[in-house]
Parts: C-alpha cells; sequence; structure tokens
C-alpha cells in the first residue's frame, strides 16, 4: 500500500518536517513522487545503511509480512525517536518480540492509535 505512505511523507513535508526520505517496501514501487518531487524515496535498507534520519514514522502501508516484521524490528532498534501508527502498532500487538523490543527502547517512541489499535495494544 505504496498510497499511505505517499501520504504521510508528504503531510511531513506540509508539516515542515524538512527533509524527508520514504522508505517504500512495494517491489515496483515510485523513484519520484510527481506531485511532491522533494520527497525523497528509498527503499528502507538504504535508510537504516546510509543513517540518514533522526526521526523514524513506521506504520501507514506496512502491511504485516514477514520482511515487514523484520524491517519493524530493525525500527525498533534504531537509536532515534521513533513514531508507530496503523500496520506498526498491529504487528507489535501481534508479536511478543516487537513488543519487548519496544519496551526496551532506550529513544523516544510516540504511538499513535486509534481507538480499535489501541485495543488490540492494550489487551
Amino acid at each position: 500500500m505504496v498510497g499511505a505512505a505517499v501520504i504521510a511523507g508528504r503531510a511531513a513535508l506540509k508539516c515542515g518536517a524538512g527533509r524527508v526520505y520514504l522508505g517504500l517496501l512495494a517491489p515496483l514501487s515510485l523513484c519520484v513522487d510527481y506531485a511532491q518531487p522533494e520527497l525523497m524515496l528509498r527503499k528502507p535498507k538504504e535508510l537504516f545503511a546510509k543513517s540518514l534520519v533522526n526521526v523514524l514514522v513506521a506504520g501507514p502501508g506496512m502491511g504485516k509480512a514477514d520482511s515487514t516484521s523484520k524491517l519493524l524490528a530493525a525500527a525498533l532498534v534504531a537509536p532515534v525517536p521513533i513514531v508507530l501508527d496503523a500496520d506498526a502498532l498491529n504487528l507489535i500487538a501481534a508479536s511478543r518480540a516487537l513488543a519487548a523490543s519496544l519496551a526496551k527502547r532506550k529513544a523516544a517512541a510516540v504511538l499513535t492509535p486509534h481507538p480499535a489499535e489501541a485495543a488490540r495494544l492494550l489487551a
């Protein structure tokens, strides 16, 4: 679901986030967002390898595949603040390992669940 990620990236730009990299999970994803060309589209692993980010947002459009869980696990151990939304919250609710990794984080974590996601997390 590239659309949710692109919308989140565009919103970050419009809110003044500055330099915004968008790690797209889709194998045949966009290389440029023609509506918002300053949004820098990359593969998620490139963002971790180059240490380009000082804040991560995980969740919008991630899906629930095993490969996504591995990327979320890498994001949870990154030494930067993280905002967790949507599918990231669903993956954490379904995995004790991801929940434990979230609990052990030293950097800030902000969770933004809607009521149904909050119910799963609190169950």
